[in-house]
């Protein structure tokens, strides 16, 4: 009796580790170990993405073993991931008929390290985000108590907003540039990610295909669209490119001098860029709304960037470094296509008179 009972304790003694081993650990959308970028929405059940290129974060710890995170999703969703600065991965949330929806993303191993995942949306997509489900420590004997795994998370969340805290963030507002659209990765091989990447801070991409400044009545403008949504940061610099797309030019002025100080009203402290338009659109414009803003309101933190002549229409537009040599020979035919051109002749002319020499030859 002494031996069975024994025998069971053992055995529920064994169970119950083997369980508190192979549990996955959830992180739910409000979870503090989660940082969202962009503008996202947050609702009963989840929170959902509103600008393009709103992305998270969240850290984990990796360990020998095989690991795997679920992304708990509402809906489809067409997304970016990357592992620290690793290569970037486009993946798709696809209804299988099980909901919530399940995106799984598989990690490498590591030793004791600390990992950083970011989960992008694609422009034509939202990311509706419930939870995030992490795979738990590897299948052996664990010992940690409750308290001490509260402990470790709570110390992980306490790191985390220091960083979050401490971090400089910069926010792109525009429409296709700013997008990135045309390039390899589209909106992760933008310029405002390759710029932030090359001054290490966090980015928001506040932007739209085809964006426009101004309200109308076949859509809302930027000056509605941008204060859409929740923000979870306060950016250090704001950089808007438009105008591109926006029809009224007698109108602009004033309506970008009052998009900007409703920007200046939400961020006291934030520089902001307005950078012209490439090919010129709206020029004066622009520049006499930021000038409106340095002398009426003295507000000397508004700045006006000429980019006229940065980029351009066809064979020399900008190329990312994927498609770098493609373009390369490309532009080389075309800027050598008349010596090509010429030397292919000069080769024809000189077949043709050995083919009549010889052929005088054999007559003779």
């Amino acid at each position: 009796m002494i031996k069975s009972f024994l025998l069971l304790l053992l055995q529920l003694f064994v169970f119950y580790f083997f369980i508190q081993s192979s549990r996955a650990r959830i992180i739910g959308f409000e979870d503090n170990e989660i940082q969202y970028f962009g503008r996202w929405q947050k609702t009963l059940e989840d929170i959902q993405s509103v600008s393009s290129g709103a992305y998270l974060k969240t850290t984990i710890v990796l360990d020998e073993q095989p690991r795997q995170v679920t992304l708990k999703l509402s809906k489809t969703a067409i997304i970016y991931t990357q592992i620290d600065k690793q290569v970037i991965n486009k993946m798709e949330a696809i209804d299988k008929g099980v909901y919530p929806i399940e995106l799984v993303i598989h990690l490498p191993t590591a030793t004791s390290t600390r990992t950083m995942i970011t989960i992008m949306s694609d422009i034509s997509s939202t990311i509706c985000l419930q939870s995030i489900e992490i795979s738990d420590e590897p299948n052996t004997l664990s010992f940690t108590t409750t308290q001490q795994q509260q402990q470790q998370q709570q110390q992980q969340q306490q790191q985390q907003q220091q960083q979050q805290q401490q971090q400089q963030l910069i926010e792109f507002v525009g429409h296709d540039l700013t997008l990135g659209l045309g390039t390899s990765n589209s909106i992760m091989t933008s310029f405002p990610w390759v710029v932030s990447s090359l001054l290490n801070t966090e980015r928001s991409q506040i932007a739209f295909p085809g964006a426009w400044l101004m309200d109308h009545e076949e859509s809302i403008g930027m000056e509605t669209q941008y204060f859409k949504g929740t923000s979870f940061y306060s950016p250090s610099i704001v950089v808007v490119l438009l105008g591109e797309y926006d029809q009224y030019p007698n109108a602009y002025t004033l309506r970008l001098s009052n998009f900007l100080s409703r920007i200046r009203n939400h961020f006291p402290n934030t520089i902001i860029f307005v950078l012209s338009e490439p090919l010129g659109v709206l020029f004066q414009e622009s520049q006499t709304a930021v000038s409106l803003l340095n002398d009426v309101q003295s507000d000397q933190n508004i700045h006006f960037i000429d980019t006229t002549g940065w980029i351009q229409y066809g064979h020399t537009a900008y190329i990312d470094p994927v498609n770098n040599y493609i373009y390369i020979y490309i532009y080389m035919f075309y800027t050598c296509r008349y010596v090509i051109i010429t030397i292919l002749f000069i080769c024809l002319l000189l077949f043709f008179f050995i083919y009549i020499y010889n052929s005088c030859i054999l007559m003779i």
